[in-house]
């Protein structure tokens, strides 16, 4: 059994840089893993905000569709919300949608 420290040790060792082979350092499990989190933080808070503010749940959603048609591009906008905020909106209406 091997303890933190050589877990360490052997990370550092054979950790890739991305600066020298970027699939390689993206296909690492520590890589891989930091990603899993970083998309369940991100998917969390984005549904605690659409929690937060149910009244901007249609207009969101129908913003999405602008999106994908090109009509909107929400990076030239500085509120914070990127697409994936208003995809999640469009998924959220649905599902509310079909409990009615």
């Amino acid at each position: 059994m091997t303890n933190w420290r050589s877990n360490y040790i052997l990370y550092n060792t054979y950790y890739i840089r991305g600066k020298n082979d970027f699939a390689g350092y993206e296909s690492q499990l520590v890589e891989r893993q930091a990603q899993y989190v970083g998309n369940q933080m991100g998917a969390f808070f984005r549904m605690d905000y659409l929690d937060r503010h149910p009244e901007k749940v249609a207009e969101m959603a129908e913003m999405y569709a602008k999106i994908e048609n090109g009509e909107y591009d929400p990076a030239k906008v500085e509120d914070g919300l990127d697409a994936a905020y208003y995809r999640d909106a469009r998924n959220m209406l649905a599902r509310l949608q079909k409990q009615e």
